[in-house]
């Protein structure tokens, strides 16, 4: 169990750090694409919201297929919406009877 709550640990860290480059970059790229003359088209959240819908079914297919393995697929989509929540991010894939405000 140490072992275990050690990588977790090392886990959230990771993400965190990841998230902060990725969101980083994502800024840099934008400006060097505006400063360009590039146009930037933000999707607005309906369509994301649309989108997040139809592909509900690979993630469910996703988490039945890995939990039919033995593998923790809903430990792990639990953990992305921790995740998600407590870096203040829009948790886009609200999956039924998983997903919990």
């Amino acid at each position: 169990a140490d072992v275990q709550d050690k990588w977790e640990k090392v886990g959230r860290e990771m993400s965190f750090k990841f998230a902060k480059v990725h969101d980083e970059k994502t800024e840099l790229g934008k400006a060097a694409w505006e400063k360009a003359g590039r146009e930037v088209i933000e999707i607005p959240k309906e369509e994301i919201d649309k989108m997040a819908e139809k592909f509900l079914p690979v993630w469910q297919k996703w988490i039945d297929d890995n939990e039919a393995k033995g593998r923790p697929a809903k430990e792990v989509y639990k953990t992305y919406v921790k995740i998600m929540k407590e870096m203040g991010r829009p948790v886009i894939m609200k999956l039924p009877g998983l997903y919990e405000n």
